[in-house]
């Protein structure tokens, strides 16, 4: 349990997913170029508003601030994470230019807006950029274990 009781994420409208691997097991390499799916296995702040199957989040009806942050390691790059459902309709995401050199250890953190229809969806969260991202090193080891990618799905309407 996490102390998302509290603060700007307090109540039961906050669910929390994570990428989590054995200390000193990378995480997935993303390609440059290519649509990726971003993996998640664990479920770290459930909510009954959004389940994890095989990648993928069903989603209830409503507004959510979608908060993504990730643990990579790339050379300068644009990059995009966006919601898409099983129809490849897209419900929203975020660009963003990340500049460090070759190699160099980074944490970045995207958040955008997604509005659900009635009957909710299955999503997966997608990226892109223009290089490859590696997920071999973590800034974010948690009880011997490693997260590459956390995905906070903050339900606000």
């Amino acid at each position: 349990m996490s102390n998302l009781g509290f603060g700007p994420f307090a109540g039961g409208n906050t669910a929390v997913f994570q990428d989590v691997q054995a200390s000193g097991v990378a995480g997935v390499l993303l390609l440059g170029g290519s649509d990726n799916i971003v993996p998640f296995n664990t479920e770290v702040e459930p909510q009954n508003f959004v389940s994890l199957s095989g990648n993928q989040f069903t989603l209830a009806k409503g507004i959510y601030h979608i908060v993504f942050v990730d643990a990579w390691t790339q050379s300068g790059a644009d990059r995009q994470v966006w919601i898409k459902d099983t129809s490849n309709v897209s419900y929203g995401g975020a660009k963003a230019r990340f500049n460090s050199s070759t190699g160099l250890q980074a944490q970045s953190q995207m958040e955008f807006f997604i509005e659900i229809p009635a009957g909710g969806k299955t999503v997966e969260l997608m990226n892109r950029a223009s290089g490859n991202v590696s997920h071999n090193n973590t800034l974010s080891p948690t009880n011997g274990n490693e997260y590459y990618q956390q995905i906070i799905f903050k339900k606000v309407g």
